[in-house]
């Protein structure tokens, strides 16, 4: 039985998915799940020309799938919002959320959820 089946059964208080299997199935399914522990790598400079780098580590708290181009975002696409706990650099306090969106392709998945 697939999922719209199911959810259009009587019996719908009754069954359990995996959060996967609830997206709509003409969309790709995303790298990331809520809950999945991910990193990313990063540089910066300062206005005096002194860079930094280092890795950000967090936990993904949503995701957002991007149908039409917006801003610097590609179209047909995932986002993933990010929670970050702690970094191997000591130049910004954590944690923190930014609310910016992360692209699947800068993150690395550390543990599933």
């Amino acid at each position: 039985m697939s999922v719209l089946e199911c959810l259009s059964s009587a019996s719908v208080e009754t069954s359990a998915f995996p959060r996967r299997e609830l997206l709509v199935k003409s969309l790709p399914l995303p790298e990331f799940a809520i809950g999945d522990l991910v990193s990313e790598d990063w540089e910066a400079e300062d206005a005096k020309g002194v860079e930094y780098a280092g890795t950000d580590f967090g936990e993904v708290l949503g995701l957002r799938w991007v149908s039409e181009a917006e801003s610097w975002l590609p179209q047909n696409t995932w986002i993933y919002f990010v929670r970050w706990t702690h970094s191997t650099s000591d130049v910004f306090s954590y944690p923190t959320y930014d609310g910016e969106p992360n692209m699947g392709c800068d993150l690395r998945l550390i543990k599933r959820a």
